[in-house]
């Protein structure tokens, strides 16, 4: 004969013992079954209910994504005392300094018995005060994206450090911007008057037929010139670092400015760190561009229609935006 799940049981007994008097028969008849036939004592049944309790995430989407799900449920474990347990995304713990120590695989793996209450946000691109109201009496698993600062802001000294690339990846970072400094015979007296301003162009995929039906938009040229603008209007030498996943356009609507800066070829994680040594920033649409100036920290502007008015896309965002976006940062047309 087999012998018992005991985390089954446990999960029986979890749920059933606030309510004895519902299942008092069906209670009784299994503990007599499991002291005598395979010798498992009550009590024994009874303390795995008290353990820690643990908050997991359902990891989804490109890289941007995934750095504000783990920020909310960072954030989450800290306020509620509980144990993050979930696999990490590869794209977080290669790039930064992200503890693998806190990926219990084991318990994630066992999700399914410890009844975790799965919590999903309504809207992507919003602060959702019911999210953060759940009582801390169980296991939770969130299930969304969660793209507001309001969830974490607490926190931001620790996920900064948390959020810090990798000492190998921004090494090489310095290394190439070292030698665009060469290249351009920029010297040391040059360089301290210099502004540095992060430019990262998202194009390409959300141009795809299935993201402008839900109502995706890209920054237009009149934007990018406007933006340029803004830095060139308060500092009096600039160089632009230029990032993006359409350079052929980029470079067509940057192609009028002489101090612009192409870094091409690159990985995600390189073109992140560059963008991010920076020392302002301008974003156009996207979780990664956004992740990149809240690196950078400086001065920040951003497209202010990042989404079609009455589209499916514009009911993830608030009225204002203010919570996704910071409040800090300037929105421009």
């Amino acid at each position: 004969m087999m012998g018992p799940n005991m985390e089954r049981i446990r999960l029986y007994f979890c749920r059933t013992r606030k309510s004895f008097t519902k299942y008092k028969l069906g209670t009784v008849i299994l503990l007599v079954f499991l002291y005598f036939v395979w010798n498992v004592p009550v009590m024994t049944i009874f303390d795995l209910c008290d353990r820690p309790h643990y908050i997991s995430m359902e990891f989804t989407g490109g890289v941007g994504n995934k750095m504000f799900q783990y920020a909310m449920m960072y954030a989450s474990s800290r306020d509620k005392a509980l144990t993050m347990a979930t696999e990490l995304p590869i794209e977080l713990t290669d790039v930064f300094n992200v503890d693998e120590a806190i990926s219990n695989t084991q318990v994630a793996k066992l999700r399914k018995f410890y009844c975790f209450k799965t919590i999903e946000d309504a809207r992507d691109c919003a602060f959702e005060s019911n999210v953060t109201t759940t009582k801390n009496d169980g296991d939770i698993h969130f299930k969304g994206y969660f793209q507001s600062w309001m969830y974490w802001v607490t926190y931001e000294n620790e996920l900064r450090a948390i959020f810090q690339i990798k000492s190998n990846i921004t090494a090489k970072a310095q290394r190439y911007i070292g030698d665009l400094l060469l290249k351009n015979n920029i010297t040391k007296q040059e360089l301290e008057d210099l502004v540095f301003i992060g430019i990262h162009i998202r194009g390409g995929d959300m141009l795809t037929p299935s993201k402008q039906d839900f109502g995706y938009q890209i920054a237009t040229e009149q934007y990018i010139h406007n933006a340029v603008g803004y830095f060139n209007g308060r500092f009096r030498k600039t160089i632009y670092i230029v990032c993006s996943n359409n350079m052929i356009w980029a470079k067509s609507v940057l192609s009028k400015y002489a101090n612009m800066k192409y870094v091409e070829n690159m990985t995600w994680e390189l073109d992140m760190a560059i963008l991010s040594l920076t020392n302002h920033s301008i974003m156009t649409v996207g979780t990664f561009g956004w992740w990149i100036a809240w690196l950078t920290g400086g001065q920040t502007v951003y497209y202010k229609y990042p989404f079609r008015p009455g589209s499916e896309l514009s009911k993830m965002y608030s009225s204002t935006q203010k919570d996704h976006f910071y409040p800090s940062w300037v929105g421009l047309e």
